[in-house]
Parts: structure tokens; C-alpha cells; sequence
């Protein structure tokens, strides 16, 4: 996150999505609330829903996704990763 910071130091905002995972939340050491601050409060965290049919098939996306064009995929632009990814 520190590297998402320093890379988008003139945004406004930035919002992060995150699963449930244990690290995403700010526990007794407020790390991500003491993190936001230290960026200015530029950060919005949002969570996904613990349990949602929606985020199973958006998971089931990304599986296919990564097996048919990803994993040996080299892509020499963000254009050329569009074109190979959207639709394959």
C-alpha cells in the first residue's frame, strides 16, 4: 500500500476494495486508519460482503480469466492485454 501511495501521491482519492481477509482490517493498532492519515486521508476502504452469490461468480470470472489468457500470457501494452482479455 505504501507503493500505491507513493505512486498516486497527486490523486485525490483512492478507493481500495477488499475481501474479508483478516490483514484488511485495522485490529487494536488502527494500522489502516493511522496509514490513511499518514496519506493525507486519501484512502477510502471498502469491504465486499461476507457472503454474497455475486462474489462467487465474480470469482468464477477471474479463474477463467487467469487460466485461458493470463498464466502464460505476455503482453507488451495495456492496450494489448485489453484486446487479448475483453471478449476471449
Amino acid at each position: 500500500m505504501d507503493r500505491v501511495a507513493e505512486q498516486h501521491k497527486d490523486v485525490k482519492a483512492i478507493h481500495v476494495v477488499w475481501d474479508n481477509l483478516n490483514v484488511h482490517y485495522d485490529g487494536k493498532e488502527e494500522r489502516w486508519t493511522k496509514f490513511n492519515a499518514a496519506h493525507g486521508g486519501k484512502f477510502a476502504f471498502h469491504y465486499t460482503p461476507l457472503s454474497a452469490s455475486w462474489v462467487n461468480q465474480v470469482e468464477i470470472f477471474f479463474s477463467i480469466l487467469q487460466r485461458k489468457v493470463l498464466r502464460h500470457g505476455s503482453f507488451a501494452s495495456a492496450r494489448e492485454l485489453t484486446e487479448r482479455t475483453w471478449p476471449w
